[in-house]
C-alpha cells in the first residue's frame, strides 16, 4: 500500500510539471498563477481518495484514537473554520498593507467559498461516505476543513508580501480546524485531506481571475449608497443555505 501511495503522488507530480507549458498558453500572468500553485493541493486531494480505502480509514481512525483518545476535542470548530475570513477582511485594520481593497478581499472570499463549497457538496453527493459517528452521512470531503483551508489561502495571497507571518497564520488556524474534525470524529482524516486540498486550489484559480470577478460582481450586486456598500452572498453550510451582506461602512 506505501508502494502505491509513493507512485500515486510521484505520477501525479510528474504530470503537474509536465503541463507547464500548455498551462503558460492559457495564463498570461504567471507571476500570479503557476503550475507549482497546485502541487500541494493536487497532493492532499490525491492522498485523500488513497486514504479512502477502507482498510487505511480503518487503521489512520484507530492510530489517531489510540494516540489521542478523547483529549483534543473541540466544539467550537463549527466558528473556527471562519477565522481567516475574518482576518482576512479585516487585515489592514490590524495595520497590515493588503494587495486588494477591502470590497475585493471580501469578494474574492465570497466567491472562492461560494464555488468551493458547492464543488464540496456535490462531492459530498457522489460519494455519500458515512462519517465515524454512527448518525452522520456525507462526510467525504470535510466542508468545514474545505472552508477553513480556502480562506486561508486567499488570506495568504493578500498579505504575504507585507508579513509573511500574519499571511501564514491562517493555514495555522485551517490546520487545527482539520485536527478537530478528526478528533469530534465527524470526519475520517481523508475527508479533511481532499477538503484542504479543494479549498487551496480554488483560492488559487478565483485570486488569479479576481480582477474579472470583482468587475463583475461590482457591476451586478454591489449596492451603493455614500455612506455605505453593500454585497450580497450566498451562504452554504452543512445543511443550510441562504444569503448574507458584506457591509462595509466608510
Amino acid at each position: 500500500m506505501l508502494k502505491r501511495i509513493l507512485f500515486t503522488l510521484f505520477l501525479l507530480v510528474n504530470l503537474t510539471v509536465q503541463a507547464q507549458d500548455s498551462l503558460n498558453i492559457v495564463v498570461k500572468d504567471s507571476s500570479r498563477l503557476k503550475v507549482k500553485n497546485f502541487i500541494i493541493p493536487a497532493v492532499l486531494m490525491t492522498s485523500g481518495l488513497v486514504f479512502r480505502d477502507v482498510d487505511l480509514k480503518r487503521k489512520t481512525y484507530e492510530f489517531h484514537q489510540n494516540a489521542l483518545g478523547n483529549r483534543y476535542q473541540f466544539k467550537q470548530d463549527d466558528f473556527l473554520q471562519y477565522l481567516p475570513v475574518l482576518l482576512d477582511v479585516s487585515g489592514e485594520k490590524l495595520g497590515f498593507q493588503a494587495r486588494h481593497g477591502f470590497m475585493q478581499r471580501g469578494t474574492n472570499q465570497l466567491v472562492s467559498l461560494s464555488i468551493s463549497g458547492i464543488i464540496g457538496r456535490v462531492i459530498k453527493m457522489g460519494f455519500n461516505d458515512k462519517r465515524p459517528e454512527l448518525y452522520g452521512l456525507r462526510s467525504f470531503p470535510s466542508g468545514h476543513t474545505n472552508t477553513a483551508f480556502n480562506s486561508a489561502t486567499l488570506l495568504f495571497l493578500e498579505y504575504k508580501d507585507d508579513n509573511i507571518w500574519f499571511a501564514s497564520s491562517g493555514f495555522v488556524i485551517a490546520t487545527a480546524t482539520g485536527f478537530f474534525r478528526v478528533t469530534n470524529e465527524k470526519h475520517w482524516v481523508a475527508d479533511v485531506l481532499f477538503g484542504a486540498g479543494l479549498g487551496m486550489s480554488t483560492a488559487f484559480v478565483v485570486h488569479y481571475w479576481s480582477p474579472d470577478i470583482y468587475k463583475f460582481v461590482k457591476k451586478h450586486f454591489f449596492k451603493k449608497s455614500d455612506d455605505i456598500s453593500l454585497l450580497p452572498y450566498p451562504v452554504i453550510s452543512r445543511n443550510n443555505f441562504g444569503i448574507g451582506l458584506l457591509m462595509n461602512l466608510k
